[in-house]
């Protein structure tokens, strides 16, 4: 056995381009299978790392907004029956020497938790006032790196100075926020937050004998909704949430690259079994068995595949930076971290082991093949793959079988819809290429007679498709998944864009917009002053300005967006609800809700919903659910006046601007301009197209992943289409030699094995354009489902 193994070791070596193209193949797709999970575990690694002083907590008791509650419910907290800790703290983001930093605040009662709370930082940081200065992570600029020192802190338009007691440099502290993070005593960090008086949050641990669940129960009932309690992860949940439609979207795209990773060995390993035909049938005739050389056939392969995963595995790691890196700010922004890169410990192993068990089944079948073939036949000049009585039947269990699971796929995407769809794009690809794979004789000799009309060189290139239909169909299969993917990919960002024109056309026609916040974000800067809508509408040439505020808040375990808007918003769900839903938010017993965030807490319009916030619970009214673009985990919009008191945030985010059409636009522009400056350094004045197409930034962040990874299978496909061509003139050398000693040129001879790679084309673009056509519309009904946008389907003719 162990000779065996030595000798297609030694056929590796051999064929070192060959082997060198499976090795690409497989990890092209190990590479995207790393970069998915490694994002996932990234961004919930990095909010659970921010969550690390929790420790031994059993709960913990937070903020619903950003601006945190009051510190008096920490009493209410702390006498709490069966309450045996309670630890307050601070954590907000401030700019630590102009660098966006994650302020912390605690005392000396986290050392009742234990973990990283009790180390020297956590025992140095008591309810001494005096101790007012703030630790910082490696990662937050010093004055010449020094150890100790001053630092300016700005937030919320205020800057103050503080100094720096030292340096975090390692250990899970250090690493919370990629190190860009300060702690500070808790009412050193309340003043330098400028939180006075407010928490965001107190870690809460039980009594023996108390239950979580009975802790959290009694807690809320204490609260009275002015805060919410919650397990300590579920900030790492929410992260889980926010990245979901991603996340599957990269999962089903890594699927199809291991379709076609799985036919380039397929192809290279066929390559094998007809080289190797005459060796393997001398070792039979020499009384070798089956499978001692089938299992050597399948190690040759199991290595080409952990070569492969290898590779791919650090190629993943970088696309996992890259993915990272580029995450969407409105996701990002929504847990106040940065996300830094973390390597999920499942990653490579599950890389390592995909790669080997998927070269591994693709060596089988031409192996088995290889193997089973009498040692008279193998001697035979003719290939071991050569068509024959097998080769030219159909197969009609998978033909009748593809064709049904993709009959059910299409069945489940429009009698069910968006719920199915999963299982739904699944059965209708995964059918498709079965009934290919079973009708590949007919199809195979179909476009062989295509080809063949077309010249000389043609009907050569159709001869040799006519012998090998399996070994075109898996060539044109992974052609096919290719296309198919470019088709509905393509054709689903050609449906978001118009998607987004259409509901941003309200704030398109906008003269002008002021906010604090980043494009593709909702984390504000710094808020407005509640007085700078008036003083903008007073500004000559001003006909309106409407003020809006944004937030993040918690309802139920889901992280939303809240909208407070002013009657004549341009806001796209603001506009799209009916007249009467925007009536009954304007006399405030209201709230417009999206369609996501309806499915995630079962709501319906005219049904009642408590609103926890920190003034208490206050219950509305769903005056209308509308299907729009919004968060993961949807929008909620009511009035501005009661978003500012009931939750207790001042301010504006954003403020729309008519302007006169009479009046001198650059003049007006100019005094809105300084009238802005003056109130806010971080606001920003463009006009409402501006604003629109920057609206579509995140979703084009998004697409241009997908357009690149759209790339590594597109090469896979190539080299699979490389390795058929391989087999075509190995198993053509006898015949191209006599065609050669007969006269035929070379030319010829290269026109034939090119009309071989037409027919491959034609083949896997008809199989592909049908999968893309009905995976572009599969597509759209995922989007809808897993990310919450209501993408309008339409036919797209560019992509074909």
């Amino acid at each position: 056995m162990s000779g065996l193994v030595a000798l297609n070791l030694r056929r590796l070596l051999e064929h070192r381009l060959r082997s060198a193209l499976s090795v690409a193949g497989i990890g092209g797709a190990t590479a995207l299978l790393v970069a998915v999970v490694c994002l996932s575990a990234s961004l919930t690694g990095s909010v659970a790392r921010a969550a690390a002083l929790a420790g031994r907590a059993d709960a913990q008791v937070g903020e619903i907004t950003d601006s945190g509650f009051d510190e008096r419910l920490f009493f209410a907290v702390r006498d709490t029956p069966g309450v045996a800790a309670a630890v307050p703290f601070v954590q907000a983001t401030v700019a630590v020497a102009s660098k966006t930093t994650l302020l912390m605040g605690f005392d000396e009662r986290v050392r009742a938790l234990g973990g990283p709370g009790a180390s020297p930082v956590g025992r140095r940081l008591s309810a001494d006032t005096d101790l007012n200065g703030v630790f910082v992570g490696p990662g937050v600029p010093r004055p010449a790196g020094a150890s100790h020192g001053q630092v300016t802190i700005t937030t919320g338009g205020t800057v103050a100075a503080t100094r720096v007691l030292g340096v975090v440099r390692g250990g899970p502290l250090g690493a919370i926020n990629r190190g860009a993070v300060a702690f500070a005593a808790l009412p050193v960090a309340q003043r330098l937050s400028g939180r006075s008086h407010q928490l965001d949050g107190i870690y809460v641990r039980a009594r023996p004998g108390v239950g979580g669940a009975e802790l959290e129960r009694r807690l809320t009932t204490v609260l009275g909704g002015r805060a919410v309690v919650t397990s300590p992860r579920l900030r790492a949940q929410q992260a889980t949430a926010a990245i979901a439609a991603l996340q599957t979207g990269l999962l089903t795209v890594s699927v199809l690259a291991l379709v076609v990773g799985a036919f380039v060995v397929f192809n290279t390993m066929s390559v094998a079994a007809l080289e190797r035909r005459r060796e393997l049938a001398t070792l039979r005739a020499l009384g070798g068995r089956r499978r001692p050389l089938l299992a050597g056939f399948a190690t040759e392969a199991a290595i080409l595949g952990l070569l492969g995963a290898a590779v791919g595995s650090l190629a993943g790691l970088a696309v996992a930076r890259v993915l990272v890196a580029h995450l969407p700010a409105q996701v990002v922004d929504a847990f106040d971290v940065r996300v830094g890169f973390i390597l999920s410990p499942v990653a490579l192993p599950l890389a390592l082991g995909v790669g080997v068990g998927l070269a591994t089944a693709a060596a089988l079948i031409p192996g088995r093949r290889a193997v089973r073939v009498a040692p008279v036949e193998a001697m035979r000049p003719e290939g071991v793959l050569e068509a024959g009585p097998s080769a030219e039947r159909i197969r009609w269990p998978a033909g009748i079988g593809g064709l049904a699971a993709a009959g059910t796929g299409l069945a489940l995407a429009f009698g069910v819809g968006k719920p199915a769809v999963l299982p739904a794009i699944g059965l209708f690809w995964g059918g498709g290429l079965l009934a290919a794979f079973g009708f590949a004789a007919p199809l195979a000799a179909g476009a062989a007679w295509l080809i063949g009309r077309s010249s000389t060189a043609g009907r050569l290139g159709a001869a040799a498709v006519a012998r090998s239909p399996r070994r075109v169909f898996v060539t044109a299969g992974a052609v096919a998944a290719a296309l198919a993917l470019v088709v509905a990919q393509t054709g689903t960002e050609a449906n978001t864009r118009s998607s987004l024109r259409a509901v941003d056309a309200a704030l398109s026609r906008v003269d002008l917009v002021v906010r604090t916040h980043r494009p593709t974000s909702l984390a504000a800067d710094q808020l407005l002053p509640d007085t700078l809508a008036q003083r903008v509408a007073d500004i000559p040439g001003v006909a309106s300005a409407h003020p809006a505020q944004d937030a993040f808040a918690t309802i139920g375990a889901g992280r939303v967006e809240l909208r407070g808007v002013s009657a004549d918003s341009a806001l796209p769900i603001w506009q799209l609800a009916p007249r009467a839903g925007r009536r009954a938010v304007a006399s405030g017993g209201g709230v417009i809700v999206t369609a996501t965030l309806a499915r995630y807490q079962h709501l319906r319009a005219g049904q009642a919903l408590t609103l926890k916030t920190p003034s208490g619970a206050h219950v509305v009214t769903v005056a209308a659910v509308v299907d729009t673009f919004g968060s993961e985990r949807g929008d909620l919009v009511l009035a501005l006046d009661h978003l500012r008191s009931w939750y207790e945030r001042p301010g504006l985010t954003r403020i729309e601007i008519a302007l006169d059409p009479r009046a001198n636009r650059a003049a007006a522009r100019g005094a809105i301009n300084a009238a802005v400056a003056g109130a806010a350094a971080g606001a920003r004045v463009e006009t409402g197209a501006q604003a629109a197409r920057e609206a579509e930034a995140a979703g084009q962040q998004v697409g241009a992943a997908f357009n690149a990874i759209e790339i590594v299978i597109i090469l896979g496909a190539a080299l699979a289409i490389l390795n058929t061509l391989t087999i075509a003139v190995t198993d053509r050398r006898r015949e191209l030699g006599i065609l050669r000693a007969m006269g035929t040129s070379r030319r010829l001879l290269r026109r034939s094995v090119l009309a071989e790679a037409a027919v491959v084309g034609v083949l896997g673009a008809a199989i592909g354009l049908v999968l893309g056509i009905g995976g572009h519309y599969f597509a759209v009904l995922g989007t809808q489902q897993v990310g919450g946008a209501p993408i309008r389907y339409h036919f797209d003719p560019a992509p074909l």
